[in-house]
């Protein structure tokens, strides 16, 4: 489906100037990004459907490459200056609510349902409302 259909042509047109998108990025339909802040998202990024992702005045979210966002997740950077980072590998699953000022390190997890507003570490997993370490990650660390 093309990205236009995808995002509001008159926001897109206003906010174009603050969005990185490549072409081996996939959205999925009903997804919006929104807001007067900058998003940037990698190469090979998966994002689902009915992703609402937030960059409020000022704020910043970069989403690395090869990060997997599932359906129904919330992103949001609403105040001035805050700054979510979604380094490589990162995988956020359904459901999910990310918000403030934050980091997901490389191949982090985080589970379906969860909530967070912290800071999660190279290859950990975390989960739950608010979300808490689980375990590492299995990914083999280079």
């Amino acid at each position: 489906m093309d990205l236009m259909n995808l995002i509001d042509r008159a926001r897109l047109r206003k906010m174009r100037k603050t969005w990185h998108i490549p072409a081996s990025c996939s959205i999925g339909i009903g997804t919006r990004l929104y807001g007067e802040g900058t998003i940037e998202i990698g190469r090979d990024v998966h994002i689902s459907e009915h992703i609402m992702i937030h960059a409020g005045r000022l704020a910043f979210i970069k989403i690395g490459d090869k990060v997997s966002i599932s359906h129904h997740v919330d992103i949001r950077a609403t105040n001035p200056h805050d700054t979510i980072i979604l380094e490589e590998g990162a995988f956020i699953g359904a459901k999910a609510y990310v918000e403030g000022s934050l980091t997901m390190g490389r191949y982090a997890k985080l589970g379906a349902l969860s909530l967070t507003k912290r800071s999660i570490p190279d290859y950990e997993v975390w989960g739950g409302v608010p979300a808490q370490f689980i375990k590492m990650n299995e990914v083999k660390q280079s």
